[in-house]
Protein backbone atom coordinates (compact mmCIF):
# COMPACT_ATOMS: atom_id res chain seq x y z
CA UNK A 1 0.00 0.00 0.00
CA UNK A 2 1.27 3.58 -0.87
CA UNK A 3 1.63 6.29 1.63
CA UNK A 4 -1.08 7.89 -0.28
CA UNK A 5 -3.58 4.87 -0.11
CA UNK A 6 -2.38 5.43 3.84
CA UNK A 7 -3.41 8.85 4.24
CA UNK A 8 -6.83 8.25 2.38
CA UNK A 9 -7.60 5.44 4.49
CA UNK A 10 -6.43 7.58 7.86
CA UNK A 11 -3.59 5.25 8.72
CA UNK A 12 -1.78 9.13 9.44
CA UNK A 13 -4.44 10.73 11.09
CA UNK A 14 -2.51 11.98 13.97
CA UNK A 15 0.54 13.10 11.77
CA UNK A 16 -1.34 14.97 8.93
CA UNK A 17 -0.14 18.42 9.95
CA UNK A 18 3.48 16.71 10.33
CA UNK A 19 2.53 15.42 6.48
CA UNK A 20 1.44 18.94 5.09
CA UNK A 21 4.11 20.99 6.91
CA UNK A 22 6.97 17.95 5.40
CA UNK A 23 5.43 18.39 2.15
CA UNK A 24 5.00 22.76 1.79
CA UNK A 25 8.97 22.02 3.31
CA UNK A 26 9.98 19.83 0.51
CA UNK A 27 8.54 21.66 -2.87
CA UNK A 28 10.39 25.27 -1.31
CA UNK A 29 13.09 23.14 -1.62
CA UNK A 30 12.69 21.75 -4.77
CA UNK A 31 11.74 25.30 -5.71
CA UNK A 32 15.26 26.28 -4.78
CA UNK A 33 16.67 23.85 -6.36
CA UNK A 34 15.10 24.39 -9.75
CA UNK A 35 15.76 28.49 -9.58
CA UNK A 36 19.35 27.88 -8.65
CA UNK A 37 20.06 25.41 -11.67
CA UNK A 38 17.82 27.56 -13.75
CA UNK A 39 20.32 30.86 -12.83
CA UNK A 40 23.44 29.23 -13.68
CA UNK A 41 22.42 27.31 -17.16
CA UNK A 42 19.90 29.81 -18.14
CA UNK A 43 21.36 33.23 -20.08
CA UNK A 44 20.07 36.22 -21.74
CA UNK A 45 19.30 35.35 -25.53
CA UNK A 46 18.54 31.75 -24.53
CA UNK A 47 14.60 30.49 -25.96
CA UNK A 48 12.81 28.80 -23.08
CA UNK A 49 9.68 27.07 -22.13
CA UNK A 50 7.11 28.86 -19.97
CA UNK A 51 5.69 26.34 -16.88
CA UNK A 52 3.92 26.45 -14.12
CA UNK A 53 2.27 29.50 -14.31
CA UNK A 54 -0.97 31.28 -13.59
CA UNK A 55 -2.83 32.27 -16.31
CA UNK A 56 -2.45 28.35 -17.11
CA UNK A 57 -2.87 29.60 -20.81
CA UNK A 58 0.69 30.92 -21.14
CA UNK A 59 2.61 27.79 -20.15
CA UNK A 60 3.98 25.91 -23.07
CA UNK A 61 5.03 29.74 -24.87
CA UNK A 62 8.34 29.94 -25.88
CA UNK A 63 9.69 33.24 -24.66
CA UNK A 64 13.23 34.43 -25.00
CA UNK A 65 15.38 35.97 -22.13
CA UNK A 66 16.01 39.72 -22.29
CA UNK A 67 17.13 39.98 -18.66
CA UNK A 68 18.81 37.92 -16.02
CA UNK A 69 17.45 39.52 -12.37
CA UNK A 70 18.29 37.80 -9.33
CA UNK A 71 15.47 35.27 -8.93
CA UNK A 72 13.63 35.96 -12.11
CA UNK A 73 13.91 36.46 -15.51
CA UNK A 74 12.59 38.99 -18.14
CA UNK A 75 11.46 37.61 -21.02
CA UNK A 76 9.58 38.28 -24.74
CA UNK A 77 7.17 35.43 -26.00
CA UNK A 78 8.22 34.38 -29.22
CA UNK A 79 5.17 34.31 -31.02
CA UNK A 80 4.23 37.64 -29.96
CA UNK A 81 1.58 38.96 -27.48
CA UNK A 82 -0.88 36.45 -25.86
CA UNK A 83 -3.93 37.46 -23.81
CA UNK A 84 -2.51 40.13 -21.47
CA UNK A 85 0.88 39.71 -22.06
CA UNK A 86 3.05 41.74 -24.51
CA UNK A 87 6.54 43.51 -24.43
CA UNK A 88 8.65 41.87 -21.49
CA UNK A 89 7.28 39.51 -18.34
CA UNK A 90 9.27 38.87 -15.73
CA UNK A 91 8.85 35.10 -14.90
CA UNK A 92 10.63 33.44 -11.76
CA UNK A 93 13.59 31.09 -12.53
CA UNK A 94 11.78 27.94 -12.08
CA UNK A 95 9.31 28.23 -14.35
CA UNK A 96 11.25 28.46 -17.35
CA UNK A 97 13.04 25.20 -19.24
CA UNK A 98 15.54 25.77 -21.72
CA UNK A 99 14.74 24.74 -25.00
Amino acid sequence: MTIVEQIINGDHDAELQSIVEAVRERKKLNRSKNTAIAMVSMKVGDIVVLKNLSPKYVNGLKAKIVEKKRTKFAVTLVDGPVGRFSGRVTVPASCMEKV
